[in-house]
């Protein structure tokens, strides 16, 4: 038995010894492990706003938008305006063109009536 004890002990120390020297070399194989890296995160630069504030921007651009439409919306009266009295101020003129150029023949026609007779009356001077 002691044969036997020996021939046991004697694998028992081999495995050992060949176990701890895979485990050994396997350990100084390997790769060393990578360290996560450390991820520098950037602060976000944040101000407190005041809602009133923003709300009285708010108002003021409302505002100025008013105020834009109700000048645009004068100057179209004003050209609407304009518009009508440049058409009345050509009728007139158109009006006053006519009545110039009647007054224009009429005038020649009295001019031409005056000069006969002023023509008729020399000839009836020359006749007595």
């Amino acid at each position: 038995m002691s044969r036997k004890f020996a021939i046991a002990l004697s694998l028992s120390f081999l495995l050992h010894i060949v176990l701890a020297a895979v485990l050994l070399m396997g350990d100084f194989d390997s790769e060393p492990k990578v360290a996560p890296k450390v991820v520098q995160v950037q602060t976000i630069q944040a101000t407190i706003v005041d809602k009133s504030k923003i709300e009285a921007q708010v108002n003021k651009i409302k505002q100025k938008k008013l105020d834009d439409a109700q000048q645009l919306k004068d100057l179209e009266q004003q050209v609407a305006s304009a518009r009508v009295k440049r058409a009345k101020e050509e009728k007139r003129i158109k009006a006053l063109e006519r009545q110039r150029k009647k007054k224009l023949l009429e005038k020649k026609a009295a001019d031409s009536a005056a000069k006969k007779a002023l023509s008729k009356a020399n000839a009836a001077e020359k006749i007595r």
